[in-house]
């Protein structure tokens, strides 16, 4: 898993991302160094990320980046679906995964970038425990900064619009720590880490750049250099690792909320990301309300 702040404006996407990469561990995190989670597709003005096993992210973006058929954004999004369901099966045999796809809390994934047939920016969003569907219905709900996973209204950080962008969208990387630290329980041990990079797309550009380091960068990497030697020398099934863990649909949870995702999905689904955070936090009564209404639609 990981953590995005996102920006998404009609002339302009900016995708801030942490780069720690882990071993999957529901008790602990343990490092294996640090990566990209922001994929560029520049012939597209496009960009990819995913909350979730970061192969599949990788993996789908070169399969776009290798299909002639991909001209337009609106053609990756035709296709990723398709690809990124022969990519799970190959995933789940890789790691020896027994049981039905679908209830593997693999991946949720973003495509955004700029249409040139709608002279706008574009934002699509799959979910491995939807089979893939597209969702693209809130993509011209601008505005931002958003954090991913959405926040609960006591962890988001406030917006103050003086601020620079860059120092805004830091401020929610770091909230989304906090919330990982202090609610580990829901969110089955999820760390961020590394450094924050700063990914930009306009209709003429894409640019990144590295805008923050996390004050443990040189102890968790070496920590990581630990953990990959043991995983070199047997000590560490990778395989194994990763299929233990793997979260079920059954165990997924409403970052927001914390409600069973399976027992609401066909409630209130809404796309992972993309439901805007209020301009303004909810007051007390607000939040209860839509909490009670919320258990109704369980019950």
């Amino acid at each position: 898993m990981t953590a995005f702040a996102h920006d998404y404006r009609r002339d302009r996407i900016t995708v801030c991302a942490d780069t720690l990469g882990y071993v999957p561990d529901r008790r602990e995190v343990r490092p294996l160094g640090f990566l990209c989670k922001v994929f560029s597709l520049p012939h597209l003005r496009a960009v990819v990320y995913g909350r979730g096993q970061m192969w599949l992210v990788a993996q789908a973006v070169a399969a776009l980046q290798l299909d002639s058929d991909c001209v337009e954004i609106e053609d990756a999004a035709a296709l990723l679906p398709g690809k990124l369901r022969k990519l799970t099966a190959q995933y789940a045999q890789l790691v020896g995964w027994q049981g039905n796809i679908a209830e593997i809390h693999a991946l949720e994934l973003t495509l955004a970038g700029y249409s040139q047939a709608e002279g706008r920016m574009r934002l699509w969003q799959f979910a491995s425990y939807e089979n893939y569907k597209p969702h693209n219905e809130n993509d011209s709900d601008y505005g931002g900064p958003y954090p991913w996973p959405i926040l609960p209204v006591q962890y988001r950080p406030r917006q103050d619009p003086s601020q620079p962008l860059e120092k805004r969208m830091i401020g929610v990387i770091q909230a989304i720590d906090r919330y990982f630290v202090a609610e580990p329980g829901i969110n089955h041990g999820q760390r961020v880490g590394g450094e924050i990079t700063l990914t930009e797309v306009t209709p003429d550009a894409i640019t990144s750049r590295v805008v923050f380091r996390f004050p443990n960068y040189e102890q968790v990497r070496h920590a990581a250099a630990a953990v990959s030697a043991r995983m070199q020398r047997g000590q560490i099934d990778g395989a194994a690792a990763v299929r233990k863990g793997l979260i079920s649909a059954d165990e997924a949870v409403w970052s927001e909320t914390g409600l069973p995702m399976k027992a609401t999905i066909g409630a209130t689904r809404v796309a992972p990301m993309t439901i805007a955070a209020p301009a303004h936090p909810m007051s007390r009564q607000e939040r209860r309300r839509l909490e009670r209404e919320a258990r109704k639609r369980v019950a």
